[in-house]
């Protein structure tokens, strides 16, 4: 199996291991597996570190202040970001996510956010505070409806904390 941040920018060789599993750390539905991808060593974080860093000088680097001084949202750089599997970058390929492993997100997440902060925490909070938590605790319904668009880009995840209220008219 291929990941997608490889087929751009390497030769795209396939990263399975001897016996055919798939070396990362993948959010799997209602659990996480561990599999080599825990131990990858520094070239897998290089590659990912290299296209993380290659995407933001190409494509952050040049709208960073026009963002900054609009105060506008950068959807077409998160979208962007989807294609690259960034945007799923920890959930398993069945849903549209590249399996990435936790160091290789840091890596990613520190490459773009030395270009532009804003941009790196706006894929930490989509990727931690909506897509994880789908792909940990979601239906196998929910998973399969709403983490192929969220790991594309094509949509984009937040995070709402309510509670039922247990005591008619008491404030929260």
């Amino acid at each position: 199996t291929e990941r997608k941040h490889c087929r751009r920018f390497s030769n795209g060789g396939s990263r399975a291991g001897p016996e055919g599993e798939r070396p990362s750390r993948e959010i799997r539905g209602d659990r996480t597996r561990q599999t080599r991808g825990d131990m990858e060593g520094p070239e897998e974080q290089a590659l990912v570190r290299q296209t993380a860093r290659e995407f933001a000088e190409r494509v952050v680097r040049p709208v960073v202040m026009r963002y900054d001084e609009s105060q506008e949202f950068p959807s077409e750089v998160m979208r962007q970001l989807g294609t690259l599997g960034f945007m799923g970058a920890m959930v398993g390929e069945e849903y549209g996510g590249a399996g990435l492993s936790p160091l290789d997100f840091v890596a990613m997440v520190e490459e773009i956010s030395r270009v532009d902060p804003s941009v790196g925490l706006g894929v930490c909070a989509h990727n931690g505070l909506c897509v994880a938590h789908l792909a940990l605790f979601g239906s196998e319904e929910q998973r399969r409806r709403f983490l192929p668009p969220l790991c594309s880009g094509e949509a984009l995840g937040g995070h709402c904390v309510a509670r039922e209220d247990p005591v008619p008219g008491e404030q929260l």
